[in-house]
């Protein structure tokens, strides 16, 4: 039954994905909704996506949680899905190029909220249509070939991915990395990874369940480690609205112990 679900998962993400982008060629959506204290302010193109996966869940008996966006788990929910609408919407709001829709699902057990580990299915469209894809205990795909992390295990070798500056303590990162990026776009950044184009993401600030459950499948997939900031996996965090983590995704070539001796 999962395979069948799936198939109309993807097919109504690549249409969601053809609207986002189109609304960003022509300009639309670009206005905020709503600007909230203390929080990521929501946009227009965020609701109206929500709109588009809040009827086909409805639709599949889909549990259904975003950004933005939650609901009670009802007895007739059969599958779960963590959405996040448009990922890098500031991006998408100064026609930026580097925003995707990220979504991962995955079939209801005995708990009464899944786990990242549950996950059985992700998928990623970036704003060029490229089409980033994980199956559990499977593959992880880019437009159908198969992905595979970076081999790069130095640090002077290696591309990181970091946050704001101050997202770790001790010396300018510089003295250690190849280089560094920032693109504002979670999902896009770990496709990266993913492709082995760079080799490290960090992210010390508590990142909502939303921004990186689709691509913790993806980078599993693709051979890679995820782990929080202090080196525990988190592949038993709970898929619910308030779930947050740090972050520390690699190639697994990457020696996490002497990775933390920098960032702790």
């Amino acid at each position: 039954m999962i395979d069948d679900i799936i198939k109309k998962v993807k097919s109504e993400t690549l249409k969601a994905s053809q609207f986002v982008i189109s609304s960003e060629k022509q300009g639309l959506y670009k206005g905020l909704v709503k600007e909230y204290k203390n929080s990521s302010p929501e946009f227009e193109i965020d609701s109206e996506v929500i709109k588009i996966f809040k009827t086909f869940c409805v639709q599949n008996n889909i549990w259904l949680i975003s950004e933005g966006y939650f609901e009670k788990r009802e007895s007739f929910h059969k599958f779960f899905m963590i959405l996040d609408p448009v990922d890098g919407t500031l991006n998408f709001s100064r026609g930026i190029e580097f925003f995707t829709i990220a979504l991962s699902l995955g079939s209801f057990g005995d708990n009464e909220h899944p786990v990242l580990d549950d996950i059985e299915y992700s998928i990623i469209i970036n704003s060029k249509g490229e089409i980033f894809e994980g199956r559990k205990n499977g593959s992880a795909s880019k437009n159908g070939k198969k992905l595979e992390v970076s081999n790069i295990k130095y640090f002077a070798d290696a591309i990181v991915r970091i946050g704001k500056i101050d997202a770790v303590k001790g010396e300018d990162l510089n003295n250690f990395f190849l280089g560094m990026i920032n693109l504002g776009c979670t999902s896009w950044e770990l496709n990266l990874l993913a492709e082995g184009k760079i080799d490290i993401y960090l992210e010390k600030k508590q990142r909502k369940i939303f921004d990186f459950a689709a691509s913790y499948l993806i980078i599993k997939e693709a051979g890679g480690t995820v782990l929080s900031l202090n080196g525990e996996e988190i592949s038993g965090l709970s898929l619910n609205y308030n779930t947050k983590s740090t972050l520390i995704f690699t190639n697994s070539h990457i020696n996490i112990n002497e990775l933390k001796k920098i960032l702790l």
